[in-house]
């Protein structure tokens, strides 16, 4: 027997049949950078902190950095990875060998 992925919404219940050679997806595609991004050490600091659970204001408070500038850098540093959120940006990160 076939394996089957069951989707449900409020209005309609369908059976997907998956295929061995296609399994099913969330819909998401990672597009990794054409080349590795290159981060400065006061970024990778601020990320390697973010990836220990720090928040921007305890990340301020340990580089002597502005809050406002750690902002600046944890959003430079989404947009430079390609990544949707920090999380995300940390994952990229470890993936790539930044951090």
């Amino acid at each position: 027997m076939e394996p089957y992925l069951v989707a449900h919404s409020p209005t309609l219940d369908c059976v997907i049949k998956q295929s061995k050679s296609q399994p099913a997806t969330s819909g998401f595609t990672y597009k990794a950078p054409s080349k590795q991004p290159q981060l400065s050490e006061k970024k990778i600091l601020c990320l390697r902190y973010a990836s220990e659970g720090l928040d921007a204001k305890a990340i301020a408070n340990k580089t002597r950095l502005t809050h406002g500038t750690v902002e600046q850098y944890l959003a430079a540093i989404r947009q430079s990875l390609g990544a949707f959120n920090i999380a995300h940006a940390i994952f990229i990160a470890c993936k790539e060998g930044l951090i």
